[in-house]
């Protein structure tokens, strides 16, 4: 079961790539919202903890793909924000 969970849990923490893509490909965040990737980010921080005091090896890998992959998107997020007020753009 845990395999099957963990092969499930990476497809889903996978899902962000997209929007990578995308922030990637745009230059822009404007139309992201920054609260909504802080909020899941702190969702998936929590699953990850209670995946270690469980020791469920599923929950710990899915939540680290997931935290890595959603901690890029809020850091472009916040790189192409900061590079539109730097420059005057607001």
């Amino acid at each position: 079961m845990e395999l099957w969970m963990s092969i499930v849990g990476i497809s889903m923490a996978l899902g962000g790539i997209p929007q990578i893509i995308k922030l990637l490909k745009r230059k822009t965040s404007e139309d992201i919202s920054l609260l909504l990737w802080i909020i899941i980010i702190h969702g998936v921080a929590w699953w990850f903890c209670y995946g270690i005091l469980i020791d469920s090896l599923s929950l710990i890998i899915t939540n680290g793909i997931c935290f890595i992959v959603d901690l890029v998107i809020l850091g472009l997020i916040i790189k192409y924000r900061r590079r539109r007020y730097c420059n005057g753009q607001i």
